[in-house]
């Protein structure tokens, strides 16, 4: 009985040692998560907060997509004088809106952990089409 005690003793001590993480704390091991399926961790679904944030920029990329239209069917009545002008407030606008979609491209394909990285800069890209925009709009009031 003493021998099978011992046994058993070292059996759940050489187990045991593989579940213990660095800093002590223990994890359930294989033997434990036996018949649960694995989680795959590199493909996370989108958290709600990122959909939505997501959601909200490409209507917002959307709305002024519409908008330059806009000013594009205005600037084609514009006078001649004011088109160079006006034709560089467009240009800077299209510029400004291709790396807001770009940084929206970017936010798509970042891991659930890196997007609140990648959000900031969209969020400064879209401040500067935003900027852009009233910028083009002034040529026109």
């Amino acid at each position: 009985m003493k021998a099978l005690l011992v046994r058993l003793t070292a059996a759940l001590a050489v187990l045991g040692a593989g579940c213990a993480e660095s800093d002590g704390t223990h994890r359930a091991g294989p033997a434990v998560l036996a018949g649960q399926p694995a989680k795959d961790n590199t493909a996370a679904e989108p958290s709600p907060a990122r959909e939505d944030y997501q959601r909200r920029m490409e209507a917002n990329l959307d709305a002024i997509e519409k908008q330059i239209q806009e000013l594009k069917r205005k600037a084609a009545q514009a006078a001649e004088a004011r088109k160079p002008e006006i034709d560089r407030a467009i240009a800077e606008l299209e510029r400004q809106k291709k790396i807001a979609s770009q940084k929206l491209a970017e936010l798509r394909t970042a891991s659930e952990g890196a997007w609140h990285d990648a959000k900031p800069s969209l969020d400064a890209a879209w401040e500067n089409l935003k900027r852009a925009y009233e910028k083009a709009r002034t040529h026109f009031e």
